[in-house]
């Protein structure tokens, strides 16, 4: 018998699989249990029954072990049968001759009988496996050119080779600095790298799929290297993706970049353009000026200075939560202490704050400098964009577990449309170049709040303006 006919029966006998293994071994074992059971009942020191109830019994019996271990082991139970027959059932007894031509007739007919029919149900019974395979096949490649879920694409493809394959195991190498690692597996037992594999199909020189408890067809390797194809497009994808990560990440890098020198040539040379025309006028030796002058360019290089130590401390700020260089000390301190913090580290706020915070409130859990930080911003907004006639209401009130700091002002609020874009960098609401600030200040409070893990809320007030709610958690709660 020819190496291609030998591979045509085990195919047929399902042996490329780990499936067919189990089968052969599940039809061995009903074929050694039901022969000699069906012998003992049939022969003729228990109950008298003919030749041909005999023989019909045995055909039963092969095509019952076809059904479960394919052809090959089909054909094996019927000869098992028909030298059963001749041994207990045809006389002379216990030998292999047989007296009666009609019974050597009815025998070698059975054999015949019996073979065919175990090949063709063992046949019939592949080709349903084969086309229960191939449609799982085709469905499992089908959803593999349709994964959308980047994170799970490894995952998911090492599963359905398990599924359609029947494998113990599955794994999915990658080589890193000489090493491999597992990516993704699935299984009781997937391969530790790919050498110790009993199948495998290299999908690129640094990634390997490996099978365990499974050996497969010819068939069966163009499927495998069809999911090989997949695998290797969702490593392009991922990596596809990591370069549009990095572009993304340098052109936010840029755009702030460039913000920061618009800010540097504008915002923070005006303040310095107003220090020295003050100076500048104070210093000239040709001109007295009146005591009422001269106070007003010393407030002026007052005012100008403070803003211009704002907008750096604004910036230095910004560039320590772009980096990550923003440290964390938690402690606890009071709500009161806090907004006091923040409300002196303000100037000329005049008496344009109302505010209502209980002393009896419970300290919260937080870095005080980060959180005053944030607090002050807020602040300095609402003040900002609330007309002088209106006052700035900053209160806090219990919230089960929190705190909640809330800062209202009563200027011309903020769309809905434009509220994500109000915690970017170097943003502004009018966007003109006529506020007195780079636009950092609400990118600064959010950021410093989610290093502390604090929600910041913007919404509407009632009376008009915004209100910004802080939640902030009390210390000792969870």
């Amino acid at each position: 018998m020819s190496a291609n006919s030998v591979d045509t029966i085990l195919s047929m006998d399902g042996s490329h699989t780990g499936v067919g293994h189990r089968r052969r071994l599940a039809a061995l074992a009903l074929s050694a249990a039901l022969l000699p059971i069906a012998t003992v009942t049939l022969h003729p020191a228990g109950l008298i029954v003919s030749l041909q109830t005999v023989l019909l019994v045995y055909l039963l019996i092969a095509v019952i072990v076809a059904l479960v271990g394919g052809a090959v082991a089909g054909m094996a139970a019927a000869v098992a049968g028909f030298l059963l027959a001749n041994w207990f059932f045809t006389s002379p007894f216990q030998t292999w001759t047989v007296d009666d031509p009609e019974n050597v007739v009815g025998l070698f007919v059975f054999l015949v009988v019996g073979t065919s029919v175990g090949w063709l149900v063992g046949y019939a019974r592949q080709r349903a496996v084969d086309a229960t395979r191939a449609r799982r096949q085709v469905e499992a490649l089908a959803a593999a050119t349709t994964v959308h879920d980047p994170d799970g694409a490894f995952q998911g493809l090492v599963d359905r080779v398990a599924e359609v394959f029947g494998a113990d195991g599955v794994a999915l190498h990658e080589e890193h600095a000489g090493e491999w690692i597992v990516r993704a597996h699935t299984g009781t037992n997937p391969a530790p790298d790919p050498g110790a594999a009993q199948d495998r199909v290299t999908i690129d020189d640094r990634r390997t799929l490996t099978l365990e408890g499974v050996r497969l067809t010819a068939e069966d390797r163009r499927v495998l290297a069809a999911f090989a194809a997949q695998a290797a497009a969702a490593f392009e994808r991922e990596l596809l993706r990591e370069e549009a990560a990095h572009v993304a990440t340098m052109a936010e890098t840029d755009r702030l970049r460039t913000a920061l020198l618009s800010a540097v040539s504008h915002d923070l040379r005006t303040p310095l353009a107003s220090i020295k025309a003050s100076v500048t006028s104070l210093i000239e030796t040709g001109i007295d000026w009146p005591p009422e002058q001269a106070n007003d360019f010393l407030i002026t290089i007052h005012d100008e200075t403070e803003r211009l130590n704002r907008l750096v401390g604004q910036l230095l700020d910004a560039s320590r939560i772009h980096v990550g260089a923003v440290q964390v000390v938690r402690r606890p301190i009071s709500p009161v202490e806090l907004v006091s913090l923040a409300v002196a580290s303000l100037s000329a706020t005049g008496d344009r704050l109302d505010i209502d915070v209980d002393e009896t409130l419970p300290p919260v859990d937080t870095d005080p400098v980060l959180c005053e930080r944030a607090l002050a911003n807020l602040i300095d907004n609402a003040l900002h964009h609330s007309p002088h006639e209106h006052s700035v209401i900053v209160r806090a009130t219990r919230a089960n577990n929190h705190i909640a700091f809330e800062v209202i002002d009563r200027g011309p609020g903020i769309p809905s449309h434009l509220k994500t874009k109000a915690f970017q960098p170097f943003h502004r609401l009018d966007d003109t170049r006529t506020s007195t600030g780079v636009g950092l200040g609400l990118a600064v409070t959010k950021g410093f709040l989610e290093t502390l893990g604090h929600e910041l809320i913007l919404t509407g007030n009632p009376d008009g303006g915004t209100l910004a709610r802080v939640r902030v958690p009390i210390a000792g709660q969870p």
